[in-house]
């Protein structure tokens, strides 16, 4: 026996419309006709098999997207994997049908919204992408390819997946590009409140999530909601599994895992809370705007002084160019160095008059103090193999010809200059992750989303 059903596509809609769906249309009976407002509408007699083999049915819509059985079983299994790999708790399968389920939801909401505002990602970005993963877990693009077959994953499929990472790491961007900048003044206020620096605690977390403007009823349906939870995880239920059960959070199929996070930027009830605890240990319920908490400390990281090694250095260069080739830009860079060799003149003088260097011609070549790697491994390497008052020899890049004298070395305590950049980076976290949150909420409220099953 199949079963049949009927889904309604507007042909305005239809070069948005996932592969899987466009499949479906190319192989059923298609029907056209006109609604009252005069659209055309098709009508597509989609046959769905039953029982076991009801396996490639859409299980929801969001907006001009489609979520295929197939592609919630294979988002399933990813989760379930991860969690077999840590060795964690696997969580009852009807909860995590529904994270996972919303988890896909969220992704192409955000996808198609990033898409109508014109973020695109280069092939190219992909492929990187794709080499950084590889990468990583030490091996090459196709054993990346193979490993993930020999997992049941269709490498196309991996490869969307990417393009969608990256496509939502770039709204996010977009959003945080959006806010005002952190001011001076915002920086001076949290140094000066002691809440930058100290130890950095590495932090999971379940969220019951509770709406803007909720009615008492709802308040007390997620207070309700997490005190069970909370009881589960008091009975021993893993805290991994927990929040992939229940956390309304993003991060929920991760294990609510959110990272480092300094607690003296929390507010004072979570910070407290977080004080008492050791290493595998979890609060008791929080509230917040957003909703009801519940954190878990996994690590805690020390923060100690901060030095690093300094060179004050100059520079002179000489540029290849159409009037000047690469062989005489050397002997012109080589008789300069002889020059100051033989005492004919400082290096100082030799760079403000005949250094094609811009940035620092004019300062007779003060390059200041700088950190070698921020110039590249090359540089670092020439650098780190001078004595103090030594030149190097002429070396070539495709800019021109380059000598570097090196004047000094020095170690310096930068911890104050690094508290005020983690501060600033505090603050920009802060704002851009309720921004994007308050922007999530408003793209789930707006757009038409039908759960089937």
């Amino acid at each position: 026996m199949m079963m049949q059903a009927l889904h309604l596509i507007r042909i305005e809609t239809m070069n948005r419309l996932a592969p899987g769906l466009l499949a479906l249309l190319l192989t059923v009976p298609v029907l056209a006709q006109e609604n009252d407002n005069g659209d055309v509408v098709i009508e597509a007699e989609n046959l769905l098999p039953t029982g076991t083999d009801e396996i490639d049915r859409i299980v929801a819509i969001a907006e001009d997207s489609v979520i295929l059985e197939s592609e919630l079983q294979m988002s399933m299994k990813g989760v379930l994997d991860q969690i077999a790999k840590r060795g964690g708790e696997q969580p009852p399968m009807d909860l995590l049908r529904k994270q996972a389920l919303e988890r896909m939801i969220m992704t192409k909401l955000q996808v198609q919204r990033a898409q109508e505002t014109g973020i695109r990602i280069a092939e190219s970005e992909v492929d990187q992408a794709l080499a950084n993963v590889a990468a990583q877990n030490q091996i090459t693009i196709l054993q990346l390819r193979q490993a993930l077959e020999q997992d049941g994953f269709e490498f196309v499929d991996f490869r969307e997946e990417l393009r969608d990472e990256l496509t939502i790491n770039r709204m996010r961007e977009r959003v945080a590009d959006s806010m005002p900048d952190i001011t001076d003044t915002e920086i001076e206020i949290m140094l000066a409140s002691e809440r930058v620096g100290g130890e950095q605690y590495d932090l999971s977390h379940i969220l019951i999530a509770v709406p803007d403007g909720a009615t008492p009823a709802q308040v007390a349906e997620a207070q309700e909601k997490i005190d069970e939870v909370y009881d589960k995880l008091n009975k021993g239920l893993e805290f991994a599994a927990a929040a992939i059960s229940y956390s309304d959070a993003q991060d929920a199929l991760e294990g609510g895992r959110i990272g480092l996070r300094n607690i003296n930027t929390m507010p004072t009830a979570f910070s407290d809370a977080l004080e008492n605890l050791e290493p595998g240990q979890f609060t008791r319920p929080l509230r917040s705007p957003a909703g009801f908490h519940v954190m878990y400390l996994n690590d805690i990281q020390s923060q100690s002084q901060i030095i690093i090694d300094e060179t004050k250095v100059r520079h002179l260069m000489v540029a290849t160019s159409d009037l000047m080739d690469s062989e005489e830009a050397y002997e012109r860079i080589v008789d300069l160095r002889d020059r100051w060799r033989r005492g004919d003149a400082s290096f100082e003088e030799l760079a403000r008059e005949h250094s094609d260097d811009t940035m620092t011609a004019n300062l007779g070549g003060d390059m200041g103090w700088v950190q070698p790697a921020q110039y590249g491994e090359r540089i670092k390497q020439i650098i780190e193999s001078l004595d103090i008052g030594e030149a190097c020899e002429p070396f070539q890049d495709e800019s021109g010809w380059h000598v570097m004298l090196l004047e000094n070395r020095r170690r310096s305590d930068v911890t104050d200059l690094a508290l005020r950049r983690q501060a600033e980076q505090i603050l920009k976290q802060q704002k851009s992750e309720r921004e994007y949150e308050t922007f999530l909420r408003q793209l789930r409220d707006e757009s038409y989303v039908e759960i089937r099953g």
